[in-house]
């Protein structure tokens, strides 16, 4: 990164000052690329008996907010530090890209953050940014997914769990009731006086009816109109109830979760319709107060065909595509193909994207492979075939 930019933030990414980022289970995080490894960026305390996890379920937001962890993780920033959860944001700077702590704080740095901290770490709630996972109820079992994001694949991951030993045990997922509870949703209206963005993600958040009361109260306080709402949606529930909601607020971004086109999307996102998804899709573009663009979740499933679903939605229906790379579970990687294919795609890559998205793909895919991990892909699909 630029020194102008590293003069201006030093390490201080805003968000562990004025950003809620929430999990199905109750967990919260310092954001959603984080690492969440063993949960290495989760709110939790350190006692004399080990470590305390806290949770939506059990703890208030600002208990979460001033945990030990997030105050921990304050105090390294301001002090010049770089705190190993955030590990990712700073390795894509160092590397030139531009991160996602960069494009945080050019919403939300401000210049007071340091003397609005006390000197063991703790804030006053100012969210600006709130993330709402809305637990794991969901209609789709994508193949890139988890049980902690879909009840879906609860029954067949335990059975993949027993005859795979490199597939991450689960075991009984951590289902979180949080987000059915009156007291989560008041003790987030108290702080949601100057909130300028609240995205909302699943599962499958339109099925999740008890958000909707909290639209309605943002609406009765007036504070709708400074909000921008923000969606991720597997497009398969797109109703006038959703719609009626949506347009009373200041801006409403929907991210349409699509893979990849006709029926590679349906094997990859399984139990989805592409004429479905595609017509929503499309109902939404029609809307001149909606602002709609496609997230892509990029795997060893999709990537061979990255450039035609680039070329087809950016160039096709003229939206934008944001590339979200699966890092977890490492066996499906996109760069652990092998590197003659991987080379065919940065060179198909190169003449269908925008610089910015091909130098991604070009780093991403640059990353050294490990045979071993592929041919784990290869069997954890065969048996999730027999499934």
């Amino acid at each position: 990164m630029s020194g102008g930019i590293e003069n201006k933030y030093g390490k201080i990414c805003a968000l562990p000052w004025k950003h809620l980022a929430t999990h199905p289970h109750g967990g919260c995080t310092l954001c959603c690329i984080s690492d969440h490894t063993g949960g290495a960026s989760r709110a939790r305390n350190f006692t004399e008996s080990g470590i305390e996890w806290l949770s939506l379920n059990t703890h208030t937001i600002n208990e979460i907010m001033n945990s030990d962890f997030y105050r921990s993780v304050r105090l390294q920033m301001l002090a010049g530090q770089e705190p190993d959860a955030c590990k990712r944001c700073y390795d894509e700077e160092h590397g030139g890209l531009r991160s996602k702590r960069i494009a945080e704080n050019e919403r939300y740095f401000s210049d007071d953050i340091s003397s609005k901290t006390s000197m063991d770490g703790t804030i006053s709630l100012n969210f600006e940014f709130i993330e709402l996972r809305l637990g794991n109820v969901c209609n789709l079992r994508c193949r890139t997914c988890n049980p902690a994001s879909s009840t879906k694949w609860i029954r067949d991951h335990k059975e993949l769990e027993n005859k795979l030993s490199f597939v991450t045990k689960y075991g009984n997922v951590e289902r979180g009731t949080w987000y059915e509870s009156d007291t989560f949703w008041d003790d987030l209206l108290t702080n949601s006086q100057n909130i300028r963005r609240i995205y909302i993600n699943g599962g499958e958040p339109t099925l999740i009816k008890k958000h909707f009361s909290y639209l309605e109260k943002l609406i009765e306080h007036g504070l709708n109109k400074n909000i921008e709402l923000w969606y991720n949606l597997n497009l398969t529930n797109v109703d006038d109830e959703l719609l009626n909601y949506w347009k009373k607020f200041k801006k409403c971004k929907i991210s349409a979760s699509i893979d990849d086109l006709g029926e590679n999307n349906e094997y990859i996102r399984t139990y989805s319709d592409w004429t479905t998804t595609i017509n929503n899709f499309r109902k939404l573009k029609s809307l001149p107060w909606i602002e709609l663009s496609v997230v892509q979740t990029v795997s060893l499933y999709n990537v061979e065909n990255i450039h035609n679903f680039y070329d087809f939605f950016v160039h096709g229906e003229k939206v934008q595509v944001d590339i979200n790379w699966v890092y977890d579970p490492v066996f499906q990687q996109a760069w652990h193909l092998e590197d003659d294919k991987k080379q065919s795609i940065i060179s198909k890559c190169q003449s269908i994207m925008h610089p910015w998205d091909y130098e991604s793909v070009k780093q991403h895919l640059s990353n050294p492979r490990d045979g071993y991990l592929l041919e784990q892909f290869n069997n954890f699909n065969t048996e999730l075939e027999k499934l």
